[in-house]
């Protein structure tokens, strides 16, 4: 009999929020990272700590996998071991951003399995994740979104958009549009900073107006105090932005925009800027000009 409530897979910036959500809404959980010493952290909490992702789906019918890419969630839940574990009592959830094309094919293995699969990547960042605010965007069954919904709201609102692969299309064009704004952002601050404005003036003077926007608020104000630690990485935003170019490519559309923006952070990341925030861009500025 399953001894937990939930099981959170990936103890990174987003998953180690995840679980002190859960354990603080008062659930029973256990936690699993393929570093052990995050998993470490959680010991002196209420967690429990699983080791291996096999031991975590024998005490969990729920897993909640907060991993990086499609290969690493391969590694962790498609293994010989880990399959052995997974039955038609378990529900996993994919909190990740991958290609919809790999969200299909996690379903179909684990429906193998007689388990239920969602893909469920959220927007909003650590500061999302701390508050319980992330929007999430899922693609699977009714069935098995209204038996996660009761977790899901505990991280934030999450919302059905389709069947499997739905959440990661639109979690992809989430990116394409952040990717972009951040751009604009970053560009017209720094043209602003150039001509002699004052930036905090001017980011209030925009509030409300049709310039606003959260990325403007939050981004800018880091842009501003040139704060660069990461609540996402450039790193792990550009493998987002490849996904939606092979998307795109696989739709025979163009995305002028995206990839122009897609080029940009290849730079950054290029430059020395991997595992520096989003907000970096307006550094990447300055080296363009040569400031």
């Amino acid at each position: 009999m399953p001894t937990h409530d939930v099981a959170v897979l990936g103890l990174g910036q987003m998953g180690s929020r995840y679980a002190q959500r859960l354990i603080q809404a008062g659930l029973k959980v256990i936690v699993w990272n393929r570093t052990p010493n995050r998993s470490e952290a959680f010991a002196c909490t209420e967690a429990s700590v699983a080791t291996s992702p096999a031991d975590a789906a024998e005490a969990a019918e729920v897993l909640i996998a907060a991993l990086e890419n499609a290969a690493a969630f391969s590694a962790s839940l498609l293994t010989v071991d880990a399959l052995s574990q997974i039955g038609p009592h378990h529900l996993v959830i994919d909190t990740g951003t991958i290609h919809p094309r790999d969200s299909r094919s996690n379903h179909r293995i684990l429906h193998q399995n007689g388990a239920g699969y969602l893909d469920a990547p959220v927007s909003g960042g650590t500061r999302g994740a701390a508050n319980g605010t992330l929007t999430i965007l899922v693609g699977g069954s009714r069935a098995d979104f209204e038996r996660a919904r009761p977790m899901l709201e505990i991280l934030g609102k999450p919302h059905l958009l389709g069947p499997n692969g739905a959440g990661h299309i639109a979690k992809l064009v989430n990116q394409a549009i952040v990717a972009v704004t951040i751009g604009a952002v970053a560009e017209g601050l720094f043209l602003a900073e150039r001509a002699g404005l004052d930036l905090r003036q001017l980011v209030g003077a925009l509030a409300g107006g049709f310039a606003d926007s959260r990325i403007l608020q939050e981004h800018g104000d880091r842009m501003i105090r040139r704060d660069f630690l990461p609540g996402g990485t450039n790193r792990i935003f550009l493998k987002d932005l490849d996904a939606i170019r092979a998307l795109a490519e696989e739709l025979s559309t163009e995305l002028p925009l995206t990839a122009i923006s897609r080029d940009a952070f290849a730079e950054l990341v290029a430059t020395g800027y991997s595992e520096h925030d989003h907000s970096s861009y307006f550094e990447y500025l300055d080296l363009l000009n040569g400031v």
